[in-house]
């Protein structure tokens, strides 16, 4: 016998909403799955750039701070106590041997001299004196007409004005070489530094004051660095390490 049984229309209603989210269920699922799929992807291939390698000689090159040094620096002084009236040249340039330096006020030292000139024509005109008294006496000495001592200190007189001519003519000699130091040139040629006194300015007052230094550049001028020992030793083993100097 063929049972057939009928179902009631109550439980396909319910079975339907079951089986629309089971399918939504899995609709959903397949949509993840897919964007996970897309997600975890490999990445394309990167490009590498390839070169041949060799081996060459390359420079070593490094930078240091040097400081010039001439082999012969003379510093220009000040030898008479005096004020600056005149600076003639310029800071800096190639001077000279013989180039005007510094102009000092000679007024003081003019007069210097002028007072020496006069004490010695005084002393030669005593001296011209003492000699016309000598010949004037000698023949009357001889004669016995004067005592013996007059013409023996007429004949001292002499002497003592011919150390005052010597005496004065020193002096002259003196202030002369005093006025020549109120004009200041250049001892040696070379590179003038920095003026170290202005216009208006008394030097030489106590000790002979600095106005300039002359750095001789002929033959050469040295460069002198200083170098750490971390680079020093790297540069030692090169063989194009030398000491520099500028011709």
């Amino acid at each position: 016998m063929f049972n057939h049984q009928q179902r009631s229309p109550a439980v396909g209603r319910a079975i339907y909403p079951l089986l629309l989210n089971l399918f939504s269920s899995i609709l959903i699922l397949a949509l993840f799955i897919g964007c996970k799929a897309k997600e975890t992807a490999a990445p394309p291939a990167p490009i590498v750039e390839v070169a041949e390698a060799f081996s060459t000689s390359v420079p070593m090159s490094t930078e240091f701070i040097g400081q010039l040094d001439s082999p012969q620096n003379v510093e220009v002084r000040a030898r008479v106590e005096a004020f600056v009236d005149k600076v003639l040249f310029t800071e800096g340039a190639e001077v000279k041997s013989g180039d005007p330096l510094f102009e000092l006020d000679s007024k003081p030292f003019q007069e210097e001299l002028a007072a020496a000139q006069g004490v010695l024509a005084e002393a030669k005109a005593a001296l011209n004196k003492y000699e016309k008294d000598v010949a004037r006496l000698t023949p009357l000495a001889q004669k016995r007409a004067i005592p013996q001592q007059d013409l023996d200190n007429a004949i001292a007189s002499v002497e003592v004005g011919k150390a005052n001519v010597l005496s004065a003519k020193a002096r002259v000699e003196s202030a002369k070489i005093d006025l020549s130091y109120c004009d200041m040139r250049a001892p040696i040629s070379g590179l003038i530094g920095a003026k170290q006194v202005s216009v208006g300015e008394l030097v030489g007052k106590g000790e002979p004051t600095l106005m300039a230094t002359i750095s001789m550049l002929d033959p050469a001028i040295s460069v002198r660095f200083s170098i750490s020992a971390q680079k020093t030793k790297p540069a030692a083993r090169d063989s194009a390490f030398r000491i520099c100097r500028f011709l």
